[in-house]
């Protein structure tokens, strides 16, 4: 009996998945920093219930929202932490300087980041290509 194997799809930088840092169903993300070989990933959280920790939106992330509104930090994540991706959500240009701002910031992450990984990213913050 042969073993078979798993096939994860890539993600592509971009696109919205749903990001599972503990909550029961996870929140929608965007995914916009990548690293495949270190299994690392950032994005960008959003959601539909005001908050704090949320800044509205001036238009919502989708169609049949009345109003969204984006986490003010970043989430780092692991694969086995990011679900399937969803459609018909994006950002809009009136959004654009606060979502650059969101992305610039200090980033929550997942229950599945290691010390080693928080040691990575924090090297890699004091180069400017994040």
């Amino acid at each position: 009996m042969s073993k078979k194997k798993l096939v994860l799809k890539k993600l592509k930088k971009g696109k919205f998945y749903a990001v599972h840092e503990g909550s029961r169903r996870g929140h929608p993300g965007k995914l916009y920093w990548k690293n495949d070989n270190k299994n690392l990933y950032l994005f960008i959280k959003t959601g539909t219930t005001p908050s704090p920790d949320n800044i509205i939106l001036v238009v919502p992330t989708e169609k049949g929202v009345k109003k969204s509104y984006v986490y003010k930090r970043p989430m780092l994540a692991k694969r086995k932490d990011v679900g399937s991706e969803l459609i018909g959500m994006a950002f809009s240009k009136a959004d654009k300087k606060k979502i650059k701002a969101i992305s610039l910031r200090d980033f929550n992450e997942t229950m599945s980041i290691s010390r080693r990984d928080r040691r990575y990213m924090k090297r890699l913050r004091k180069k400017p290509k994040i």
